[in-house]
């Protein structure tokens, strides 16, 4: 839905890499920790956002997802793979938890 949105919206690029960063990245990763989609159930929810994002900021929306997701000191375009935002936010809740237990 959301990338219908910005699909519709016609946005300048800066625009949507701003849209990315400050209303899609943190509205999808925030309930993530808590949950345990495999690597095929988070590809078909990010698909279709990911292309749609890739086109308004200018990029051909098939661009070889190596370089979409990669770091941008290495030439990529640095945006977040949602498993790989999963798991970051799992081990720090991880280590929260047992930082709690500890303290008890």
């Amino acid at each position: 839905m959301f990338a219908k949105v910005i699909r519709l919206a016609g946005l300048p690029r800066v625009y949507a890499e701003t849209a990315y960063w400050m209303v899609y990245q943190p509205g999808m990763t925030y309930p993530l920790p808590s949950t345990f989609m495999t690597d095929t159930q988070i590809h078909s929810i990010q698909t279709t956002a990911t292309n749609t994002f890739l086109s308004n900021m200018g990029y051909n929306s098939r661009f070889a997802r190596a370089v979409v997701f990669g770091p941008v000191g290495l030439g990529g375009i640095g945006l977040r793979h949602l498993l790989t935002e999963q798991g970051i936010g799992q081990v720090i809740a991880l280590i929260k938890q047992n930082k709690h237990i500890r303290s008890q």
